[in-house]
């Protein structure tokens, strides 16, 4: 087997997938400056044909141990892609697959990072519906039934549809042995109060000064108002003045004829019908994108797990969360701002 040991570290077995335009199904391919093959992804998505049983049929899958992809999404947006494993081959006369494809592999990328995807074909066997994130991907998502290596016909790269089309460069694509080099280019794309860096938008906070300025203006409404709701006959706590039970201080329930009543801490009825579980700020998971976020949020994190080749479950500690909506309520500006009131 004449392998491509391009780049390869020592001991590695690696085989280099280049580019063509003539595996192309669906979209279009340039070529770069800088080297990389630049796809237009149409409306309905792209479809490139990474691997075929047929045309490359010096390559045995089962010698490697990942398909390794090096895209960077040059849209302002994040962009889905998919990874298709079919068993059989094209059938003569078909552009494409008779059938739906054995796997698929979905996941997301965001905007203007060139990221080293690894997939571990271990998850071929579809024993894990979330694998582990790697440095600067997205959440990953496994659909379909196992699949072994040595039945692959076809691997598909594929491109969620659109509303117009979309750009995406990609460099390395190939098999390897090794769990690749996913470092990332350290680049801040958020900034403090945890809003991207990369674009503007209605409404976006120029800084800490301006965000004090809003969570106070909104701290004195809520102190000054006294309406909390938009009905006369409803408490602070969205309860209804109407029917009243046992005033406990607490949310709790009540037995009235044989039925039961959700009673507010005013002793008000109330109806739960919405949401639930409401709290300040989402938090979001800083461990693979730790070279984004900024040193509050890296800090924030004094655990942050790693990833470690061979651990393909999504396993993590809450310390690797940071949460900015409640940072930024913590600030001391704000805090300070309440006491002077």
């Amino acid at each position: 087997m004449n392998y491509d040991s391009r780049n390869a570290g020592e001991g590695e077995i690696r085989h280099t997938l280049e580019w063509n335009q003539s595996r192309l199904y669906r979209g279009s391919m340039d070529w770069q400056e800088d080297g990389r093959a630049c796809f237009t992804c149409p409306e309905e998505g792209l479809d490139y044909l990474l691997y075929s049983r047929a045309e490359d049929r010096s390559v045995r899958l089962e010698d490697f141990a990942y398909l390794c992809l090096k895209p960077e999404v040059c849209e302002e947006h994040s962009m889905c892609f998919q990874l298709s494993f079919y068993e059989n081959p094209v059938e003569e006369g078909h552009e494409l697959p008779a059938q739906e494809p054995q796997m698929r592999i979905i996941f997301g990328l965001l905007p203007q990072v060139e990221t080293m995807v690894p997939f571990d074909f271990r998850i071929l066997d579809s024993q894990v519906i979330f694998p582990e994130r790697t440095p600067g991907r997205l959440k990953m998502s496994i659909f379909g039934k196992p699949v072994r290596l040595c039945d692959i016909g076809q691997i598909r790269l594929q491109t969620a549809p659109g509303f117009e089309a979309f750009h995406f460069a990609a460099d390395e694509c190939f098999f390897t042995d090794t769990f690749p080099d996913c470092s990332l280019q350290k680049k801040q794309l958020i900034d403090e109060l945890g809003q991207w860096t990369q674009k503007d938008w209605e409404g976006k906070l120029s800084g800490r000064e301006e965000c004090t300025r809003r969570l106070r203006a909104l701290l004195e409404e809520a102190e000054t108002s006294g309406d909390h709701f938009p009905f006369p006959d409803w408490d602070e706590f969205g309860g209804w003045k109407g029917k009243t039970f046992q005033k406990t201080g607490w949310f709790h329930t009540e037995r009235e004829n044989g039925r039961f009543w959700l009673v507010d801490p005013q002793g008000n009825a109330f109806l739960s019908s919405g949401l639930d579980c409401i709290n300040p700020g989402v938090e979001t998971r800083v461990g693979p994108v730790r070279d984004f976020v900024g040193e509050q949020a890296a800090k924030g994190c004094k655990e942050i797990a790693e990833y470690r080749p061979g651990t393909i479950a999504m396993s993590h500690d809450k310390k690797d969360f940071f949460n900015f909506g409640t940072e930024n309520l913590k600030r001391p500006s704000v805090r300070a701002g309440r006491k002077a009131g």
